[in-house]
């Protein structure tokens, strides 16, 4: 019994040295299981959509100490260049260790769409927490940037590293490019994509004013229709880059109006548009009638924007969308089988802005990766389409009212003649 006596402790000794030791084991695997994200030096940016892990809160409630103790299982590999799960209402948390080989120290968190609703990020260096809001619902206050870009600053002095827990939620599509940016490099990069924007809405506001030239000429119905799928359309395309947050401020329920009302009410215009420029009532009574009931089910879904929530209401919109934007290039392209001339020239136009639209509703929907191109198609399609529909229609018009003056001068002419025989014969 004796030498039991003396053994049990040495055996509980060893036992809690091996408990120890698995415990400090694992505890170096929770941290080792972070995925890193390297800053090497010579790069301007480091992204960091593929590196990221996430974890999705159903219940859209778990504090920022919850989530730090989850275990490893429970998080997910992003392997997406930029960040998208599509139409959700989930709150997605996101955690990566930044690595800084670079001689640079002062960096951006950049959260490339700038609708999104609400973005936390948590930098931890070891005790030290660090933490910033970004995004639509924070009020210009709490922001460390005034800029129309979400960012955030942070600091890793190089050699260093850094472990970052991001919260993000929104009402729309979660489309959520992640960028760490050198601040210099970012602000020129900004700088460009200031200079495209302006001038994209200049060119914008030169067609808006050239339609207006064109209505108050002709007086026609398809005019108006176009200077109205050109205006909110525009709208749309300008507000989905940012630009339009000064005007209607950090508003979660304004920004969701504008996309509802801009995308809803372009989509529209252009039933009265082609239906009146291609005769459809008379050449073709389907087309017409397809139009018509696409246009009837987009309104009623803005009608249901006024009682139901923007998250159940935009993923129908998106798909509707893509309907119209298959119906116009069908409908002009069927028209100008059968000879219209003018037919051919707008299906052509509305191809190019379709296809902008429906790569930009697959992004919505998440059907498809959003890419450097595919986020400036849509801007440049709508350019493109404006402009060639603006004179081309211009164009038609004035030619058919050159036709009618001739047809009148014909038959003033006929007439004419008519009364001088008439006159020769008394």
């Amino acid at each position: 019994m004796r030498f039991v006596r003396i053994l049990m402790p040495a055996r509980h000794s060893v036992l809690h040295s091996f408990l120890a030791f698995v415990f400090a084991l694992t505890g170096s695997f929770s941290v080792q299981a972070i995925p890193n994200a390297t800053i090497n030096s010579g790069a301007n940016s480091l992204n960091l959509g593929p590196s990221v892990e996430y974890y999705v809160d159903v219940s859209r409630s778990m504090k920022v100490a919850e989530i730090r103790k989850l275990d490893n299982a429970l998080w997910q590999k992003s392997s997406n260049t930029n960040i998208g799960f599509g139409f959700t209402d989930a709150v997605y948390w996101f955690r990566v260790r930044v690595i800084n080989n670079s001689v640079d120290s002062e960096f951006l968190l950049h959260a490339g769409h700038p609708k999104f609703n609400y973005v936390d990020t948590y930098q931890y260096m070891g005790e030290k927490v660090i933490h910033h809001k970004v995004g639509v619902g924070v009020p210009k206050s709490e922001k460390q940037i005034n800029h129309r870009e979400h960012l955030a600053p942070f600091e890793i002095r190089p050699g260093g590293e850094a472990i970052f827990l991001i919260r993000a939620e929104t009402t729309g599509t979660f489309l959520l490019p992640l960028r760490l940016w050198l601040t210099i490099p970012f602000f020129e990069n900004a700088a460009f994509k200031n200079l495209w924007s302006g001038v994209l809405l200049g060119s914008w506001l030169l067609v808006m004013v050239f339609l207006v030239i064109v209505f108050s000429a002709y007086k026609h119905i398809s005019v108006i229709s176009f200077l109205s799928f050109t205006f909110f359309f525009g709208i749309y395309q300008f507000s989905a880059i940012g630009l339009g947050r000064q005007f209607w401020g950090q508003s979660i329920a304004h920004y969701d109006a504008i996309f509802v009302l801009s995308i809803g009410a372009a989509t529209i215009s252009m039933y009265p548009f082609l239906s009146n420029l291609l005769k459809l009532r008379q050449t073709s009574h389907t087309s017409e009638m397809a139009l018509r009931i696409t246009a009837i089910a987009i309104f009623t879904l803005m009608v249901a924007y006024l009682f139901i929530d923007y998250a159940m209401v935009i993923p129908y919109l998106a798909s509707l969308t893509i309907v119209m934007a298959t119906l116009i290039v069908t409908v002009g392209g069927y028209a100008a089988i059968q000879g219209i001339r003018l037919a051919l020239y707008s299906t052509v136009a509305c191809a190019i802005l379709s296809a902008g639209v429906i790569i930009q509703a697959l992004i919505s929907l998440q059907l498809i990766q959003s890419t450097l191109v595919t986020d400036q198609v849509g801007a440049i399609s709508f350019i493109i389409m404006i402009i060639t529909i603006s004179f081309v229609m211009s164009a038609e018009l004035r030619r058919q009212r050159q036709m009618q003056g001739e047809h009148i001068l014909d038959k003033y002419r006929i007439e004419r003649k008519q009364q001088i025989a008439q006159t020769k014969d008394l």
